[in-house]
């Protein structure tokens, strides 16, 4: 059974979301702040993030990679192009989480994904301590999931330490999947 994921969508790029408004990092100190709306922008010195999507799901939550996908149609602010490459990354990413991270009791997988006026970051953490991408193997159903990310995004890479985490990156300005295909 799928469980209700949590979501936030807020208007800042911060490490950690409290209920009720943003976590503000700033030397070395958390504050909190006000939430902004869901089209609004804020500035953080030189960059302004418009927007960001916050899930968190169960580690055995088949249904993730849909209510993520779903979550992302929303964003109609996105260039169509740009748009359909974030749902293919991030359903990829998600289901790769749910699929592969080894159980943990309270586990969950992370979705953060975040929009500025240069692009869209996706961030998806899971409790594993990492892995070693192969050669996909021809013979094998699947396995394609981490290479459709290499080709469709404009850079991606892994960070362990509390948990996995991989992230990529797509460009705004005309999408990454027309030039690396």
């Amino acid at each position: 059974m799928a469980s209700q994921p949590s979501a936030q969508y807020t208007a800042e790029a911060v490490a950690v979301a409290p209920p009720g408004g943003l976590a503000e990092v700033s030397g070395g100190q958390v504050r909190n702040r006000p939430q902004a709306g869901k089209g609004d922008s804020v500035t953080d010195g030189a960059e302004t993030v418009r927007w960001r999507l916050e899930r968190s799901y169960a580690q055995d939550d088949r249904d993730a990679a849909r209510d993520a996908r779903i979550a992302l149609e929303e964003r109609a602010d996105l260039p169509p192009s740009v748009l359909a490459d974030l749902l293919i990354v991030v359903s990829e990413l998600v289901a790769n989480a749910v699929r592969h991270a080894p159980r943990v009791a309270g586990g969950q997988i992370m979705l953060m994904v975040t929009g500025d006026q240069t692009g869209v970051r996706v961030a998806v953490r899971d409790p594993g301590s990492g892995f070693t991408l192969g050669p996909p193997d021809p013979g094998r159903e699947g396995g394609l999931g981490l290479v459709a990310v290499d080709r469709i995004s404009n850079e991606w890479g892994v960070h362990t330490g509390e948990g996995t985490t991989v992230w990529c990156t797509l460009a705004l300005a005309g999408s990454p999947s027309s030039e690396r295909l």
